[in-house]
């Protein structure tokens, strides 16, 4: 499981840029520390579980164990927040073929291994299929998508709203983030697990992000390693005190120290990029190891961090079978018995299940007289037959497939679907899935401003768009800049990790207001250093259907006060501070909207009011360049990307990507001009750059800058 650190910057109106990055020992190592650490006896069982795993690869090594394939039913339930994070069956199988092609020892870039590690390369004879029959005999297609606040900050905590029986289903969790305070930790987690020492249970299985279960990564194959008994190659023993990957315990070998085993040499720590010339490590040759003498370290492991993960060892795959010997629950779930329970063993035809509804489109805001095109999204089974119903809609009713529907009127409408086929018929309804809105503008005067004071003008002018968590946007009485009344979201008590919560604007008619700006004033806390929060602000010319992000600032630039441990409320208003944002790109434009979206992490509460459009009142640097520049994450594997904001038009602008050395290895930008507004670029990573430092520079007459990238 790999693991993140960083504190994520977009750039704001401010001249400091802080960035953390603390890449360290991921959440399977102190998961086998946890239950110990409390408790003397757990770290005496566990112990004795680890000596039986070391005594089971002896014996299974001396009488030679029948190397059989492991046919392991999965369920994978995906637990989304309103469709965020639910994804698709297609992508879901995508991952588990990866998963099966690593573990059978198919993965093509098997190829790239160092010659002297290739003959230890090995099939582990393990593959997950997909239950087509559920714990109560049921059919199923062995992915259950589940709507619930419990997708973000998990912990074991999701696990309370889906489980199947562990000794039968090996279960999955997708999930929107990860909590990482269990660990007593911060920043990122892509994925965990249980080690099968602790039971085989309703808390084993794989947890993982939803953007990392893919066909690119190796976070699944990497997982499994861990719920089947393998460790890191930098594993400490001491089941308690955090030593290091070459430890050695006087009177213990390579069989009962680091990773328990032999074939994968010791390292002292994480490689995260694919250095090939690390020896971290001297006691490489210690006990049966295949290595006479000091060797390097093999950062072509699944089980390491590096981006060069290729194979798993013979004598990974030995403990993983002495693993499977050893605990009744994992000897159950490959039976033959429960393959034909789960609808998994070889030769077995699925059936067609009843289809479970459920629909997409391709818009959700619309301005009048749009069409929306419709799209089936049932799971489970798949229908033959369709019955739409679309309040408001052009047609009213439709039984094809994948409808096209045209509004009229403006509203908020509801759109229901039943989807059936010869084993049966399941519906759905959307409340107020599609929001029409009117061409015109509600509001065209020279100046406008929303103090948050009347609640029926609020709650008919303005759209709060829920997420399955608490933390919505709410008025607010008594704690205002101005008046007695704000808009707030209660963030510290009722706030999940991750989840996105928006408040969606009236539109307005900006040409009718000379160089206009967005002011208005905000009252924030963070709860403390760590606290990674988002107040970003997005701008549509078509109705909501589109939107482009023009402000964001996270939690260090966006806070007014001093940290709070407690909730935090403005005491007046000095706590609060005004913010502005240029809106001259739009000088012309009849039919704007505005949305602020705060995303949520742990941290404290925040409040909104005096929201004003009104002619800019000065412009403070004369460069055009408006607060600092991020880029974010950094560091960063896959993709980077560069925000900033222009108060002012430059001219000549060419941002590069330059090495140690001063050459430009990437061109991000090269335009004669870039307009007033907050930018956006990306940095294909993967395509263009390779593990290392790099210094991204952005030249435009007299407007320059340099930022550290750092690529893993």
């Amino acid at each position: 499981m790999k693991r993140i650190y960083s504190l994520f910057l977009i750039a704001g109106i401010s001249t400091t840029l802080i960035a953390q990055t603390d890449i360290i020992k991921c959440p399977s190592d102190y998961n086998n520390r946890l239950p110990g650490s409390n408790d003397p006896q757990q770290q005496i069982r566990i112990k004795e579980e680890l000596k039986k795993i070391r005594e089971s690869v002896a014996m299974n090594q001396s009488r030679n164990v029948p190397d059989t394939l492991k046919i392991i039913p999965i369920v994978v339930h995906v637990l989304h927040d309103n469709g965020k994070g639910a994804i698709s069956k297609a992508q879901i199988i995508a991952g588990i073929d990866k998963m099966n092609i690593d573990l059978r020892k198919l993965n093509a870039d098997t190829a790239s291994v160092r010659s002297f590690f290739k003959p230890l390369t090995s099939d582990l004879k393990i593959e997950m299929r997909l239950a087509q029959i559920d714990p109560n005999g049921n059919c199923t297609d062995g992915i259950e998508y589940i709507n619930t606040a419990f997708t973000y900050n998990v912990s074991d905590t999701c696990k309370i709203v889906a489980d199947w029986p562990p000794s039968k289903y090996f279960n999955f969790w997708i999930v929107n983030t990860i909590d990482p305070s269990p660990w007593g930790l911060s920043g990122t987690i892509v994925g965990y697990e249980k080690f099968p020492w602790f039971g085989i249970n309703t808390k084993y299985g794989a947890v993982v992000r939803w953007d990392y279960w893919n066909a690119s990564g190796r976070t699944l194959t990497h997982e499994i390693g861990h719920c089947f008994g393998l460790w890191h190659m930098w594993q400490d023993q001491s089941l308690g005190n955090w030593g290091d990957g070459c430890s050695f315990i006087v009177g213990h070998d390579c069989t009962d120290n680091d990773d328990m085993v032999c074939d994968t040499p010791p390292m002292y720590q994480p490689n995260t990029g694919c250095n090939y010339h690390v020896s971290s490590c001297s006691n490489d040759s210690i006990g049966p190891s295949p290595y006479p003498t000091d060797t390097l370290d093999m950062v072509e492991n699944f089980m390491s961090y590096s981006t060069c993960e290729y194979m798993f060892t013979s004598g990974q795959k030995s403990r993983v079978t002495a693993v499977f010997g050893n605990y009744t629950g994992l000897q159950n779930l490959v039976s033959y018995a429960n393959l034909v329970a789960s609808g998994t063993y070889n030769g077995y035809v699925p059936q067609l299940c009843k289809p479970t509804a459920d629909l997409s489109s391709t818009k959700t805001m619309i301005c009048k007289s749009t069409f929306v095109n419709f799209s089936d999204a049932s799971k489970r089974g798949v229908p033959t037959s369709w019955k739409w119903t679309f309040s408001g809609g052009t047609p009213s009713s439709s039984t094809v497939q994948n409808p096209t529907v045209q509004y009229l009127t403006t509203g908020s409408y509801d759109v229901k679907l039943v989807a059936s086929n010869t084993t049966g018929a399941d519906s759905i309804i959307y409340i107020k899935r599609i929001t029409v809105c009117d061409n015109t503008a509600q509001y065209s005067a020279a100046n406008y401003s929303e103090s948050f004071e009347d609640s029926a003008l609020i709650y008919n002018d303005w759209k709060i768009i829920t997420s399955s968590g608490n933390a919505n946007w709410k008025r607010k009485k008594g704690t205002a800049y101005t008046g007695n009344d704000c808009m707030m979201v209660d963030n510290m008590s009722k706030g999940w990790y991750g989840e996105m919560i928006e408040l969606v604007s009236p539109s307005y008619n900006l040409s009718t207001v000379t160089s206009p700006e967005l002011a208005f004033k905000v009252a924030y806390s963070q709860f403390n250093s760590t606290t990674s929060e988002y107040l970003k602000i997005y701008a549509s010319s078509d109705c909501g259907t589109s939107w482009t992000l023009r402000y964001s600032k996270t939690s260090s630039l966006l806070k007014t006060t001093t940290d709070q441990t407690t909730p935090f409320v403005p005491a007046s208003q000095a706590e609060w501070k005004e913010e502005k944002l240029n809106l001259t790109a739009y000088a012309t434009n009849t039919n704007m909207r505005f949305k602020f979206q705060f995303t949520s992490g742990k941290g404290n509460n925040l409040y909104l009011d005096d929201i004003n459009i009104r002619q800019i009142t000065g412009i403070n640097e004369n460069s055009g360049l408006e607060g600092d520049v991020s880029i974010y994450p950094n560091p960063s594997t896959k993709e980077a990307f560069i925000d900033f904001t222009t108060s002012a038009s430059i001219a000549n602008v060419n941002i590069s990507v330059y090495d140690v050395l001063g050459k430009v290895v990437a061109e991000v930008v090269n335009t004669d001009k870039l307009l007033p507004g907050l930018h956006s670029y990306k940095i294909a990573i993967a395509n263009q750059l390779r593990p290392g430092i790099y210094f991204v520079k952005m030249t435009s007459g007299s407007v320059q800058w340099t930022k550290k990238l750092i690529v893993e």
